[in-house]
């Protein structure tokens, strides 16, 4: 797809690969994009309407007018004033996460309370943070994106995750998600292979 070309957007190659999105993963990302974009662009306004939508009933007006702010800088990575589908992508899930986590925090019994809803056995896996996903309204719920959130949640990497680990986890920074993913894109990559001259 020209998106993956455009934005950079890892391909899945194998299971043990680095979480990179499959060309109908790309697809749905695209579709909540597309509807708050003009011109191929998310403006200040549609995203103040986005956040006034998220976090209704979790913060007052005052409080989504500052998270607006701090989050426009967050998406708006290269500062053109506008978010491109790169950049909605980039940081689309931690936006998610960032409001689950402060409704999950305000809600009656918080972290404990939510996690007991979820969780099978003293434990929640793939299939419990897809709903969990899908309850809070994430713009999408991908297969991607639920292991990106186990394993940021799961402390022992053990691929599931228990009481404790998703306590740390609601409790922990709200954009941990993207702060992992510009340390791995800082890191050196490895030189292309040797053609073949035959």
């Amino acid at each position: 797809a020209r998106w993956r070309a455009d934005f950079g957007f890892a391909r899945r190659a194998h299971s043990i690969a680095v979480l990179g999105y499959t060309d109908d993963e790309l697809l749905e990302w695209r579709r909540p994009f597309d509807e708050l974009a003009k011109d191929g662009r998310i403006d200040l306004p549609a995203f103040e309407r986005l956040l006034h939508h998220k976090y209704s009933g979790v913060l007052d007006g005052d409080r989504v007018q500052q998270k607006a702010q701090y989050m426009w800088q967050k998406f708006d990575m290269d500062g053109s004033n506008n978010i491109d589908f790169g950049e909605f992508i980039a940081a689309g899930l931690a936006f998610d996460v960032a409001a689950a986590k402060e409704k999950i925090r305000t809600s009656c019994g918080g972290a404990t309370a939510t996690f007991e809803h979820y969780a099978e056995d003293g434990f929640m896996a793939e299939s419990a943070f897809f709903q969990l996903m899908c309850d809070f309204d994430f713009f999408v719920t991908t297969a991607t994106d639920v292991r990106k959130l186990i394993r940021s949640a799961d402390q022992d990497r053990d691929g599931l995750v228990s009481k404790s680990d998703f306590v740390h986890w609601v409790d922990s920074s709200a954009f941990e998600l993207e702060q992992r993913a510009k340390q791995r894109s800082r890191s050196p990559r490895p030189p292309p292979e040797p053609e073949n001259e035959e």
